[in-house]
């Protein structure tokens, strides 16, 4: 019988639903206790649960598929012994009889075991694997076979990117690998340790392991040439990424910095402890154990750097963020300054480059560290700072004199557009007249305009999320159509977009339009941008001159684009005609109306004029949110003050 049992796999065994499995958990303080896993991943005593079943007799009308079976326990064993030998493996056997296998083959001993016949299958895919990637890369391949077929301890697993940073951190600190011992505190899957055997660490051992992971830890580093024992002695270098939960142990003795507090006791003369911690222990304030174990890192002057790591760090936890600690021996001399990495920022900008850069400004010389996102900063600053994090940190800093000037340079920017504003946006409602149609209404679609060659469909690109970036061309995409974003922000560099087939920019004049219930659509003024998908963009041919003298184009459009998005906008195109409210099933129903060429170029001309009055408006209400925070930041920084006006009396004011 298999050791460890997830919360599923009991109920899958007993044949009744999660639901049950939680109930009796529940009512039932007899339950057995979870002995592994995570909090939201337990794992259970597979002997255990099945005597506790024993007590529980199946209900009437639930025999028929095992007629000797008289209790859930008999269910689960004959269910269990039977995944076990029967044509498939659980995840978690599937994984340690193909390590076992794999170093089997590698000792040429492979012919000596006794295949069973649920395992012939893994015996071929180890072949092949082993074949294919070596021992050291099969391993991890098997890891991702058994996460994908819902192995429970994938969620236990250190990021690759985490692990990648360390086995590239730490050999700049260090003459390198091979000199060193490493120590894992809280060791589960082994991921961490079997990187940096492949970096060419000298001697592995880990400490409190997961009670359910370490055969599979030790088979995992024998398949990288590497050994681990259990820990006794102090290392050169400790690592931990223990698994957390959002808000964990806040006020309890046993909160997530007492796995860095606890790193000293195995660190060598010399030596750096690498620790993995939610980040919300550096904001944490007021009288808590955890905030007290912050305070102590920093009192003794064990804190070397601290490394906000990317928020898509961790692909399987939502909603929580991580930092790395990067800890002396309290035995080192207490260093006057402590780095303040970004790497969030880092990973905006850089991509998947973001690993190298950061190894480089936290290794390399003091000077590329003099602004964000890398800064070395006082000890001094941060025993006063309110927040650790590095966001938090490395906010930059305005002095007296630029919050005077910037709040100077703001009135001014106001006073500019509001008087070029006053009387524009009245002169253009003046021209803007109405009278009644005397012609019942016609429309074609978009769908016939683009058959007939008198629209031209840009397709959005499908775009990773891992390439876009601060740099490169800028992107158009949901988030800018529906105003989430500012046109700018994102961008793709061109490099990742030259891997796209057609890889199309837009024009000046293009309308960009999302097939969405409320139908955002924009005219790109000055063009150079990349749909991103599900955003679509519509061109007019003859709107904009080529130079070429090969290409086939009207010489005047036969409708502008600020006519065109407003009819493509239109509410008949937002939902059916008549009572109905189902959205129309896409870009090529939209329809749009038969109008004369006069009434068109009318159209476009003022609908022009009205986009240039809005942005005016646009650009008042920018201008005058300016002014409110550059005032503001200059009063919170002590600055400036304002001063006094006669005209500023508490009567004058509006609502008093």
């Amino acid at each position: 019988m298999a050791a460890y049992v997830s919360s599923g796999q009991i109920a899958r065994y007993a044949g009744t639903r999660r639901a049950t499995v939680s109930n009796w958990r529940r009512r039932h303080p007899d339950f057995p206790a979870p002995v592994s896993g995570t909090t939201e991943q337990p794992l259970f005593d597979a002997e255990a649960v099945a005597t506790w079943l024993d007590g529980r007799p199946q209900r009437s009308g639930e025999l028929d598929s095992h007629p000797a079976a008289r209790t859930y326990g008999d269910v689960f064993r004959h269910n269990l012994n039977g995944s076990a030998h029967g044509n498939e493996l659980e995840p978690g056997a599937f994984l340690q009889r193909g390590l076992e296998l794999l170093l089997a083959y590698e000792s040429e001993t492979a012919e000596a075991l006794t295949i069973e016949t649920a395992e012939q299958h893994v015996a071929k895919t180890i072949q092949q694997l082993r074949s294919d990637l070596g021992p050291a890369r099969a391993a991890e391949q098997l890891y991702v076979l058994a996460t994908n077929k819902g192995w429970s301890g994938a969620r236990s697993e250190t990021p690759r990117g985490i692990c990648e940073l360390i086995a590239n951190l730490v050999p700049e600190m260090y003459a390198g690998w091979d000199t060193l011992s490493v120590t894992e505190l809280a060791a589960t899957t082994g991921r961490l340790l079997a990187t940096t055997a492949d970096a060419g660490a000298r001697a592995l051992s880990f400490s409190r392991a997961d009670p359910s992971q370490p055969s599979l830890l030790r088979l995992r580093l024998l398949c990288h040439g590497a050994e681990a024992r259990e820990a006794e002695a102090v290392s050169d270098v400790v690592l931990a990424d223990p698994p957390f939960q959002p808000g964990e142990h806040a006020d309890s003795p046993d909160q997530p910095l007492q796995w860095a507090l606890a790193s000293a006791d195995w660190l060598a003369p010399g030596g750096f402890a690498l620790i993995v911690v939610p980040q919300w222990v550096l904001s944490r304030r007021g009288n808590l154990p955890v905030v007290k174990a912050r305070d102590a890192l920093l009192r003794q002057g064990r804190l070397h750097a601290i490394i906000q790591l990317p928020r898509s760090v961790y692909p399987n936890v939502v909603g929580a963020d991580h930092a790395l600690l990067v800890l002396r021996d309290p035995g080192s001399s207490r260093p006057l300054a402590v780095t303040i990495c970004d790497a969030d920022q880092i990973h905006r900008e850089h991509g998947e480059g973001w690993i190298g850069e950061t190894v480089r400004l936290l290794a390399g010389p003091k000077s590329g560290r003099g602004k964000p996102p890398c800064v070395d900063v006082a000890r001094s600053h941060l025993n006063s700072a309110s927040s650790l994090v590095p966001a938090h940190i490395l906010v930059p800093s305005t002095n007296a004199d630029e919050r005077l000037t910037q709040a100077r340079q703001a009135r001014a920017a106001a006073t500019r557009v509001i008087e070029a504003e006053q009387g524009e946006v009245l002169k253009v409602l003046d021209r803007i007249t109405f009278r009644p149609s005397s012609t019942e209404p016609r429309h074609t679609t978009v769908g016939e305009l683009l058959q007939a060659g008198q629209l031209i469909h840009l397709r959005g690109h499908r775009i990773t999320p891992t390439a876009i970036s601060r740099n490169g061309q800028r992107i158009v995409g949901r988030e800018e159509l529906l105003g989430q974003q500012p046109i700018g922000i994102r961008r793709v560099d061109l490099a990742n977009l030259a891997s796209h087939n057609a890889a199309t920019l837009t024009e000046p004049g293009d309308v960009l339009l999302l097939a969405d219930p409320s139908l955002p659509v924009i005219v790109d003024d000055d063009g150079g941008s990349v749909l991103m998908f599900p955003a679509q963009g519509l061109r007019v041919p003859g709107h904009r001159k080529h130079a070429s003298t090969f290409r086939d184009e009207p010489q005047k459009p036969w409708i502008g684009p600020h006519a065109l998005a407003a009819l493509l906008r239109a509410s008949r195109n937002a939902t059916r005609t008549g009572r109905s409210h189902v959205r129309r099933s896409g870009l090529l129903q939209m329809q749009l109306p038969y109008i004369s060429d006069t009434a068109r170029d009318r159209l476009d001309d003022v609908l022009y004029q009205l986009h240039e009055a809005t942005q005016l408006a646009r650009d008042r209400v920018a201008v005058l949110e300016t002014l409110q925070a550059r005032i503001g930041d200059g009063i919170a920084d002590g600055a400036f003050t304002l001063g006094p006006d006669e005209l500023a009396t508490p009567n004058n004011r509006r609502g008093r």
